[in-house]
Parts: structure tokens; sequence; C-alpha cells
């Protein structure tokens, strides 16, 4: 295009003119060609190591590309210049989500948190990660986080419930249960949940009662634990 052209005219006079790669690399990006944006970074993090946007560029097309390793080393060298921040870490979590690295992954939406105590799809995204992986108290911890921001928010209480009766504490998970069915009415897996919690706790009565509105809501585990426990 004339205006890569006219990039290039610039960088055969001065070769070391850092902001014209720039320039036609994001020409390049918007012309497909992607392998000569990368080349233009490439030579910019060359005569200028310390130039944070020219590694988070470069990620990004490297990441456009499925090049994940590729992308994750260069959004790691934009965090290491600018560690403070966090919109970086979402593009690297999301690399190493693709990556399979749920572990590196969790650490990013921790730095987030870190950053932003008040971003509740951050502090979400880091629970449910750490429920993945098995991190129950650090989920359990982002859950009550959450929920001291947004008492009605049916994720949290519903998933927080859920490691209460893990961890044996019943009077919680129905708490809990109860909070989420508050917000939602309809979910019948809440309903099998507290009617199991209930059950555990010796109130067959009230569990039946529970399992009965989740099997009037379609689901067949209620109508099993109906036939089984409440007759």
């Amino acid at each position: 295009s004339g205006a890569e052209a006219d990039f290039s005219k610039v960088l055969q006079i001065n070769p070391k003119d850092s902001e014209a790669f720039i320039s036609r690399a994001a020409t390049r990006r918007y012309l497909k060609n992607y392998q000569g944006a990368i080349e233009d970074y490439s030579s910019v993090v060359a005569l200028a190591p310390g130039h944070a946007d020219a590694f988070y560029e470069r990620a990004n097309v490297q990441f456009f590309l499925k090049n994940f390793e590729a992308a994750e080393a260069d959004y790691s060298m934009y965090i290491k210049l600018r560690p403070e921040e966090k919109d970086c870490y979402y593009k690297r979590a999301s690399v190493r989500l693709n990556m399979k690295n749920i572990k590196g992954a969790t650490e990013d939406f921790g730095h987030i948190v870190h950053l932003d105590k008040g971003n509740i799809s951050a502090i979400m995204r880091h629970a449910n990660l750490c429920f993945e992986i098995n991190d129950t108290s650090s989920a359990f911890m982002d859950y009550s986080l959450v929920l001291q921001q947004n008492p009605l928010h049916f994720e949290a209480s519903y998933k927080r419930a859920c490691i209460r009766k893990q961890q044996h504490d019943l009077a919680g998970a129905i708490n809990d249960f109860t909070l989420a069915l508050n917000s939602r009415s309809d979910f019948a897996d809440a309903y099998v949940k507290r009617g199991s919690a209930k059950y555990d706790s010796g109130l067959k009565a009230e569990a039946c009662e529970d399992w009965q509105r989740a099997s009037e809501l379609g689901s067949a585990a209620a109508q099993q634990l109906i036939s089984t426990f409440c007759h």
C-alpha cells in the first residue's frame, strides 16, 4: 500500500526509527501481512528492548495466529515492563487457558484482583479457576468477597454453598443455597443440593419438599431421591 511504502522509505533513510517500524507494522496488520508485522515489531524490540508497546502488539499478532507460546512470552515481557496494567494479565490468562495452563491463568486473574479488588468479573474468574484446580480455600474467599459486594450474586452463593457442602458445613450450605434460590428460584440443582444438605441434617420432610420442587422443574436426580428417601 502507499502507507507501507512511505514508511519503508522512511526506514531506508533511518533504519533505526522505531516509530516508523511501529507504524509500518500497524499498516501491515491492516493488510493482513501478519508475518511482516511481527518482523517490524521484532525490529523495534531489537532497537529498544524496553519498548513495552512493541512486545504487547507483537503478542497480539501471535495470539491471533494461535502462536500461544510466543504470545505468552511477549505478554510476559510487557508485564515485566508495566506490571501495574491489568489488561495484559487478561490477555496472558486467555493465552494460558488456550495452552491448558490453568494454574498460570489462575495466577493472572489473581494479579487482576490484586490490582482491582472491586472487579467482580475478575474475582469470579479467579474463584472458578481456583475451584477447578481444587483450591477450594481460595475459591471460598473469592466467592465471599463477591457476596460482600453483591449479596444477590447467584453463582457466588451457589458455588460457595457447594464448597460448604463438600466441607460438611451443612447449615452454611443450606443458607447459601437459599441465597442462590432467592436470586434464581427456577434452578433445580440448587433445590436438589439443598435438599441433600437438609436430609443429612435430619430434616427429612424439608428435604423431600426441595426434591419435589426440583422434580417439578424437571430434575431426574430429584425424582430418584424422592423414590428412594421420601416414601
